[in-house]
């Protein structure tokens, strides 16, 4: 009786010590995921990265192709769905707000004090803050001040490949696929990818005003455990406005567009018109886009659309007033545990994807001519599956001809040709998936040797023989598939 009674206190304890051990696990693994980086993994065409220096980046590991960025984001844009959430004094777990789906920590706050950059607006100290105490706080402000300060205007351009990098521009790990496609995939793995030659995006804002909470009068807003402290935030600043994520996809060069981009914003945001020159015209036509939009009056829109009338009719500046002073647009969060402000970091391993190119011959007829006479033509492709590509203007091609010439002499007499080589460089300046090299050329030309002249003065008259090789040498900007010579042999 006494050994059961000992097994059965043995197993308790085990069980005490077991569950303990889980707890702690437990913390330790968030606490260890809440400090780890979002991973985006994207590509780059080479000859075609914005700025190509700019970024800090390094190479990863042990591949020299791959190169690693790291970003932090001290601000998270808020979706309106997720408003309820979104309060001065709100404490969350970190770990809830870097994913964006904002698990709460109900405990008992001390009293706070919160103010707004609102004109004729004034700070309050409210006890054990609530949302509705909170929305009640700004209802007041609102419509006690006035709107006439409200020009502040920013915006950023960054290059894209993969929309997973938009998670940056939202300052979270929100599935992009929910946002931009109404789809779940990104969060499966899945990753849309831009299908023109540039992605570029532009997070554009226009602020209203502020709501910011005075640092805690007793150093921490709330009693907690202390095995919470390290996972717990809490919401520190809240701006409101209108915002808006813009993708745009062009087949222009990455640094052009990026100055035309930024031309265009310029002109409707600071100088307040839409009259664009043609060049501007041109590009925004043959570009495509998609917008995530959060209005003033807090409502919500993804839509797509090309072109300049489709750029003009979204991309517009407001007018915040009373009845539309402005919906909350992004927020930043504090650390419970000492005051300190939250980040979000992202660390993007980004690899430099090579250009594929062929090289073919496309013969032309010309029977009169003696002649192997045609184009010589390279194609340009994404990867090796031969998905065709629009690659940079900055990327050089080369192509090596070997010319040979051999005098024809007598019949059975042996000659020597004088062989030269030449390299010649191109560049894809027409944005095609395809490039004429050379027009009208030749691999083969014979002009055969004769006797001339009347029957009693006959003489030999030499003939040549010409011939071109055409070569493409693979390089680090891309490589080279299938046969990548073209001669007499190959063109007949």
């Amino acid at each position: 009786m006494k050994n059961h009674l000992y097994y059965k206190i043995a197993l308790v304890c085990g069980l005490i010590l077991l569950s303990s051990c889980n707890q702690e696990d437990y913390l330790t693994e968030n606490s260890v995921k809440k400090d780890a980086p979002i991973i985006i993994n994207t590509t780059r065409s080479v000859g075609n990265i914005l700025g190509r220096n700019y970024l800090q980046t390094r190479a990863g590991g042990d591949d020299p192709f791959t190169n690693t960025r790291e970003v932090e984001s001290f601000e998270t844009v808020i979706l309106p769905e997720l408003q309820p959430h979104i309060w001065l004094g709100n404490i969350l777990t970190k770990e809830s707000i870097i994913d964006c789906v904002y698990k709460p920590l109900p405990f008992q706050k001390i009293p706070l004090t919160v103010s707004s950059t609102l004109p004729n607006g004034a700070p309050a100290t409210i006890d054990n803050l609530t949302y509705s105490k909170y929305l009640k706080y700004i209802q007041n402000q609102v419509d006690k001040a006035t709107f006439t300060q409200n020009n502040e205007f920013n915006y950023t351009i960054e290059q894209f490949s993969s929309y997973n990098e938009l998670k940056t521009a939202f300052g979270s790990n929100v599935s992009t696929g929910s946002l931009f496609w109404k789809s779940n995939k990104t969060s499966e793995g899945y990753d849309y990818s831009v299908t023109k030659a540039t992605g570029l995006y532009v997070k554009f804002y226009q602020t209203s005003f502020k709501a910011i909470l005075d640092y805690p009068s007793q150093g921490q807003i709330a009693a907690m455990p202390e095995d919470l402290k390290d996972q717990a935030v809490y919401v520190n600043s809240i701006t409101y406005g209108r915002l808006g994520i813009l993708t745009i996809e062009t087949n222009e060069a990455v640094d052009s567009a990026q100055n035309k981009l930024n031309s265009t914003f310029k002109k409707i945001f600071s100088s307040g018109t839409s009259f664009m020159t043609s060049t501007e015209k041109a590009f925004l036509d043959g570009c495509v886009f998609k917008v995530y939009l959060i209005g003033g009056n807090g409502s919500t829109s993804v839509e797509t659309f090309s072109g300049y009338d489709g750029f003009i009719q979204h991309i517009k500046k407001g007018i915040f007033t009373k009845d539309e002073p402005g919906t909350p647009i992004f927020c930043t969060f504090n650390h419970v545990k000492d005051n300190s402000p939250v980040s979000v970091k992202f660390k993007y391993n980004i690899k430099k994807e090579p250009l594929y190119i062929e090289m073919k011959w496309k013969k032309l007829d010309f029977p009169k001519s003696g002649r192997n006479h045609g184009d010589v033509i390279v194609y340009f492709y994404r990867n090796a599956a031969k998905v065709p590509t629009i690659p940079s203007p900055n990327i050089k091609i080369k192509l090596i001809c070997k010319y040979s010439y051999t005098i024809l002499g007598l019949p059975f007499s042996y000659n020597v040709p004088e062989v030269s080589e030449f390299t010649n460089e191109f560049q894809n300046s027409g944005y095609n998936t395809s490039m004429i090299l050379l027009k009208n050329t030749y691999t083969i030309f014979i002009v055969p040797g004769r006797m001339t002249g009347p029957p009693w003065e006959r003489e030999w008259e030499e003939g040549s023989r010409e011939e071109n090789e055409y070569f493409m040498p693979s390089n680090s900007d891309y490589i080279v598939l299938g046969n990548n010579v073209i001669n007499a042999e190959n063109t007949k």
